[in-house]
């Protein structure tokens, strides 16, 4: 996974980016979805909030999510979590039949039905 840290209106020092880099990799890196890139941009405003946008390229699908905070460290952590809401929310989707039925259990009935 390609991960990305930049910053606008300030330079991000290399300390946050290894920081935000790993935070990423962390909690994104050993889902079962193919994460093609990760994008992140700190923006402070007003030298007192931070405005923290992510922006992740699954294969077939974008998740994004943006939070504004006086703690950077803070809007990004709140900015990961709304992701990884997005990305869970993704996969139940993917492993969900059409009835809302698991395809576990489909494929456990029709064992069943057929002994």
């Amino acid at each position: 996974m390609e991960i990305t840290v930049s910053g606008r209106h300030f330079e991000v020092s290399e300390k946050v980016r290894e920081r935000v880099a790993s935070v990423i990799q962390a909690e994104f890196g050993d889902l079962s979805l193919k994460i093609v890139s990760a994008q992140a941009v700190l923006d402070m405003q007003d030298s007192k909030r931070a405005k923290v946008s992510l922006v992740l390229n699954i294969k077939h699908h974008t998740v994004t999510a943006e939070v504004e905070d006086f703690d950077l460290f803070k809007a990004v952590d709140s900015a990961i979590a709304k992701a990884s809401v997005q990305t869970k929310k993704l996969i139940d989707k993917r492993n969900t039949g059409k009835q809302g039925e698991m395809f576990t259990d489909v494929e456990e009935n029709d064992v069943d039905e057929k002994e």
